[in-house]
């Protein structure tokens, strides 16, 4: 199970203990040292991402640099995070709905992606790749919404309900249940993960 912190204003609120990775979508980040020593303070991770331009800052508590690779898919970055994979990615990639199949084959969990809700939830892309891929998807929004496969929803919708917390909203991702869902539903079998896996459906 993993906690995430997802901050909802333009600024570091005061730093709390109790996450595992904390979310910042901004338009003006920090500087490195600034961040660095908040997520000490917090004692969690970080990811701070630049909404517009999609530059993305992310750090360990002590305060070590978080190592980040850049992605050969899409134009987003990928993270490693508890022995997870986590993709920030644009709207615009996930309008090539290769991109995020590539990347659930690769071993991504978490989708993050500035796109806005819809009011029915199909219409919105990332809603779609989360039930494409089985796997977990955030909005980067004024107000973020947690896409989970419908399989864990017992609503059957998709959606699960975020927590309000002190400068923010909390989610609890349990990646156990995401791997219960894949094995019920092996919908991946469908996906001809050799030929994403070999081909290059992007642009270099």
């Amino acid at each position: 199970m993993v906690s995430l912190w997802i901050l909802q204003h333009d600024s570091l609120p005061a730093p709390r203990i109790g996450s595992d990775l904390v979310i910042w979508p901004t338009t003006t980040l920090p500087s490195p040292t600034q961040l660095r020593t908040w997520a000490g303070w917090s004692e969690a991770a970080v990811l701070a991402g630049m909404i517009e331009t999609g530059q993305v800052l992310a750090f360990r508590p002590h305060p070590q640099e978080w190592p980040d690779a850049a992605l050969a898919i899409g134009s987003g970055r990928i993270w490693r995070f508890h022995g997870r994979y986590i993709a920030w990615l644009t709207e615009d990639d996930l309008a090539v709905p290769e991109i995020p199949r590539a990347l659930a084959l690769a071993g991504v969990d978490l989708i993050l992606c500035r796109t806005v809700p819809k009011p029915l939830h199909p219409l919105n892309p990332l809603w779609r790749a989360v039930q494409a891929n089985q796997v977990y998807g955030l909005t980067l929004h004024e107000n973020p919404v947690l896409y989970v496969p419908c399989e864990l929803d017992p609503a059957e919708e998709g959606v699960l309900a975020l927590s309000a917390v002190q400068g923010g909203l909390r989610a609890e991702l349990d990646f156990e249940r995401l791997a219960d869902a894949r094995r019920l539903y092996p919908v991946r079998q469908l996906l001809r993960p050799g030929l994403y896996k070999q081909q290059r459906w992007w642009s270099p």
